[in-house]
């Protein structure tokens, strides 16, 4: 089944905020929502988009809130590409970039949208970010939240940004030059673009790796994101001059985007 982008409607739903993944963790976007559901007043609604069907079992326990989208295309961007456009078209005041192998502690949506909504000025507010969760295997990074006090010059740093839904539609899709998961940084570089919005990272909202959810293979190949990385650093230097890797300031752009067309991204609901 194709479609494009011109099929995407507008909700008539209102919700607070639309998060959009890439996904490929079926049996974990349950315990994602609950989380979510259950220790925040706002309202929401996530679109998961990826080439690993969720078991019908799992489906079934799917609110209406919680949409997935199947596509098969090769690489990980199209897929959060697809996920970006239906959360942006969806009837919520704000858009979250998102990962579904995230745990999120109480109230993270609550704390985003109160910082947010305490500056006058356009703002990008981030999440707290603990690369592993307490309890869990930890790693020289993981036994704190590692991002903290981040502004604009460090917003290759920033984790699940939530942005004003108009402010998404500026900013525009994701390039489809990227293959793996490095679209973000090309993506925040675009947000640090426009010299006038506020970066800050909210100490209360906070998230966390879950490392069990980190299997070698669930439908990307063998980490198929880390065997993109090399090439999407080379995309990123080519359009910024900026590596990835070891950058804080302000970039300087290089080459013009390449965005999908409509007619390029192939997908079917459910």
């Amino acid at each position: 089944m194709k479609e494009n982008n011109s099929k995407i409607d507008k909700d008539d739903e209102c919700v607070d905020v639309a998060l959009w993944s890439a996904g490929i963790r079926t049996h974990y976007w349950m315990k994602q929502y609950e989380q979510l559901e259950y220790y925040n007043k706002s309202t929401f609604k996530i679109f998961y988009c990826g080439q690993r069907r969720p078991t019908p079992e799992e489906k079934a326990q799917f609110p209406e809130n919680l949409v997935y989208i199947y596509c098969d295309m090769p690489g990980i961007t199209p897929h959060a590409e697809i996920a970006r456009r239906f959360a942006v078209n969806s009837n919520a005041k704000y858009v979250m970039m998102f990962n579904d192998d995230l745990y999120c502690y109480p109230g993270v949506l609550d704390h985003l949208i109160t910082e947010i909504e305490s500056h006058e000025q356009e703002m990008v507010v981030g999440t707290a970010f603990r690369a592993v969760m307490e309890g869990q295997a930890t790693k020289p990074s993981g036994d704190r939240f590692i991002n903290l006090g981040l502004d604009r010059n460090g917003c290759l740093g920033f984790m699940c940004p939530l942005i004003k839904r108009e402010f998404a539609e500026k900013i525009g899709g994701l390039d489809k030059r990227f293959k793996g998961s490095c679209f973000d940084g090309d993506y925040y570089l675009r947000m640090q673009s426009y010299e006038d919005v506020g970066w800050k990272t909210v100490e209360k909202a906070k998230v966390a790796e879950d490392m069990s959810q980190q299997f070698p293979s669930l439908g990307w190949g063998e980490r198929a994101s880390a065997a993109y990385g090399d090439y999407d650093r080379k995309i990123t230097k080519d359009i910024w001059a900026v590596d990835l890797c070891n950058f804080k300031g302000q970039a300087l752009r290089k080459q013009e985007n390449i965005f999908f067309e409509d007619s390029e991204l192939e997908f079917e609901i459910g």
